[in-house]
């Protein structure tokens, strides 16, 4: 199990949470709407929480990550720093 770096905060409703994450494009940061049940809290370096993830591809860069978003149990395809991403061995 890997995942993804964010902050995040409520949702629009009480099964959701909204987090922010890096991207790896000057430094600019993206935001989605994600099930509650896949944030975990997580304290360090700036960040408040993680977020599950499914890593697709990797580089010594970057990681293409799928996260399940909210509604349909969509899969919104990120790309993020690969220093954003941490394993379940290493929480």
């Amino acid at each position: 199990m890997a995942y993804l770096k964010c902050n995040y905060g409520e949702g629009m409703f009480s099964d959701e949470r909204f987090i922010t994450f890096g991207i790896p494009y000057d430094g600019l940061f993206g935001g989605m709407f994600v099930n509650r049940e896949d944030v975990v809290p997580y304290k360090e370096d700036g960040w408040n929480g993680l977020v599950k993830v499914v890593i697709l591809e990797m580089d010594e860069n970057k990681a293409l990550v799928s996260v399940n978003d909210v509604g349909d149990k969509r899969l919104s395809m990120l790309l993020v720093p690969k220093g954003h991403i941490l394993h379940l061995d290493k929480i």
